[in-house]
């Protein structure tokens, strides 16, 4: 096996593997190995990536950023914090189009 094609399975395997641990960290709630262990294959995978940057893919973990998205705010207060402040002291009605504060 060429250079090349050990390089493209080792690309594949590390997104895989680190998309996997992502999912586990971010969506469930669930780390399934130490950040430290993590942090070496995100980088072992960024670094192929840089130095072979034709086999790079849009959607490759070092091109997102993980987390699941929330269906509702879980905020009780007005997320603009400056808004928010200026509201408690009298002040600034409708500068946050978020809350109304």
């Amino acid at each position: 096996m060429s250079e090349f094609a050990q390089v493209e399975q080792r690309l594949l395997q590390l997104r895989a593997e680190v998309a996997g641990h992502m999912d586990a960290y971010h969506r469930l709630d669930a780390p399934t190995i130490p950040d430290g262990e993590f942090n070496l294959l995100f980088r072992e995978l960024e670094q192929l990536e840089a130095a072979y940057p034709d086999l790079a893919t849009a959607d490759s973990p070092t091109q997102r950023v993980g987390g699941r998205v929330l269906e509702e705010s879980q905020h009780n207060t007005c997320p603009n914090a400056v808004a928010q402040r200026r509201h408690e002291r009298g002040r600034g009605q409708g500068i946050c189009k978020l809350c109304g504060g």
